[in-house]
């Protein structure tokens, strides 16, 4: 999954996001209970498993975050909470039959499929750190005439 941040406005930051994925359904439907071996010998048709199989997924999306700032320190510190949504479309191109058993094509299936819209909102924290001050973690080169590092 990928997604491309673009610059925040006042706190707020839109994002679109793509990505691939594999996906499939299973539906096993078997008898309750455990069957002797006999019982097995006489009726082998205790139990199915429908499936659809492994699909390419592709998703597209939408986000967009909202970053609260909660605290202010020294150095540049800061943090808070951050409010998320995000809308998007699951999309499985090619066939999403049902198959029997993995042997045959159980027709007349319903359509139902891994496709579909989804809505996921998130809540978190944010934070991000300032430098102390010291050679280590300046974002400035030490030279020779600037009094740090120097004999």
């Amino acid at each position: 999954r990928a997604r491309y941040v673009m610059p925040s406005l006042g706190g707020l930051t839109l994002y679109p996001a793509a990505g691939v994925g594999a996906g499939g359904l299973w539906l096993q439907i078997a008898e309750p209970g455990a069957p002797d071996f006999d019982d097995v010998l006489d009726n082998p048709l205790r139990g199915a498993t429908l499936s659809t199989g492994i699909h390419l997924l592709l998703d597209l999306g939408v986000g967009l975050e909202y970053r609260i700032r909660a605290t202010s320190g020294e150095g540049g510190r800061a943090g808070g909470v951050l409010l998320g949504a995000e809308a998007g479309y699951v999309f499985a191109p090619g066939d999403t039959s049902w198959g029997l058993d993995g042997l045959a094509e159980a027709r007349d299936g319903p359509k139902l499929g891994i496709e579909g819209f989804y809505l996921w909102f998130s809540l978190g924290g944010w934070g991000r750190g300032g430098s102390s001050g010291d050679a280590a973690s300046s974002s400035r080169p030490a030279s020779a005439g600037d009094g740090r590092n120097s004999r």
